[in-house]
């Protein structure tokens, strides 16, 4: 097939192949979440199997993967391109240098768009770059599946349970492990969650305080069915500390709170105790821990 006639049919495709990964990436299941961990788990034994804290730089060097940082203007975080053959990797450098954790979750997804085949093939068949952008604030299931291929990377299980199983629940712990494995309060929290080590959750609040999303653990989904409610907590103590939350970087003192406070429905008498992260800019990370 001459080279004009394959550009051609990658075109035709490319209306089918969104609606294809539209249909068959949704939201990652749990099942979905757990291929996504092995792969990355692989990924860590090939590329970083002895450092505690995994350089997706170095993994992008061994896969062959230019990276290419530059001012973008803000148009994307990280970007993968299929391009004459070959695959090239971009960031935007406004988010810091290379040892910034955001900089580094973000080659780390694009990482993952590279190693999970369906991504991978969808753009080596001419669908169309996707501008990411980190934190997990994407509604783009492709993009969701990168962030969770991202925090595995970048906080392995095996490593993750070495530092906090059998530790207490809290800030400190959360605080410990952006700390441990340079990444970011909220990939931190977000991994905690989704190793189930007990019943906890992270709910991501906007500074107008609208939520976000939120993350709530395999244990503590038994109780309250992950129904997590929209609006903020009534009453002046949370309002005020919220408030100190959004204007200060450590993290605000916590206090104990009957579980309907922040699910619809809970299945029993259930108290939870309350703590807010501050994470700049991008809000207020509530995590939620059960008292037994």
């Amino acid at each position: 097939m001459s080279k004009k006639r394959c550009v051609g049919s990658a075109k035709a495709l490319r209306p089918l192949l969104r609606k294809t990964l539209a249909k068959t990436l949704q939201i990652p299941s749990s099942r979905r979440v757990k291929e996504i961990a092995k792969i990355a788990e692989q990924a860590v034994q090939i590329h970083s199997p002895r450092d505690v804290v995994v350089d997706p730089f170095q993994v992008a060097d061994a896969l062959e993967l230019p990276v290419l940082p530059g001012e973008y203007q803000g148009a994307f975080d990280g970007l993968l391109e299929w391009r004459n053959g070959r695959f090239y990797m971009y960031y935007d450098t406004r988010l810091g240098g290379p040892d910034q954790p955001r900089v580094r979750f973000t080659i780390a997804h694009e990482i993952g768009h590279w190693y999970l085949d369906e991504h991978r093939e969808c753009f080596e068949a001419g669908v169309d770059p996707h501008k990411s952008f980190t934190g997990f604030t994407s509604r783009n299931p492709v993009e969701r599946e990168a962030d969770t291929f991202a925090s595995y990377l970048l906080v392995p299980p095996h490593r993750l349970r070495e530092f906090a199983f059998r530790r207490e629940p809290d800030v400190k712990l959360i605080l410990g492990i952006a700390e441990r494995f340079n990444v970011s309060r909220t990939a931190a929290a977000v991994r905690y969650v989704q190793a189930n080590y007990c019943g906890c959750a992270v709910i991501r609040m906007g500074r107008d305080g609208s939520r976000v999303w939120s993350w709530t653990s395999d244990t503590l989904a038994d109780w309250v069915y992950r129904t997590v409610r929209d609006d903020l907590p009534e009453g002046v103590e949370f309002a005020r500390r919220f408030e100190r939350a959004c204007a200060g970087s450590d993290p605000v003192e916590g206090r104990l709170v009957p579980a309907e406070t922040w699910y619809r429905y809970a299945g029993e008498k259930l108290d939870l105790y309350e703590e807010l992260i501050p994470i700049g800019r991008y809000g207020v990370l509530v995590f939620l821990s059960t008292t037994e």
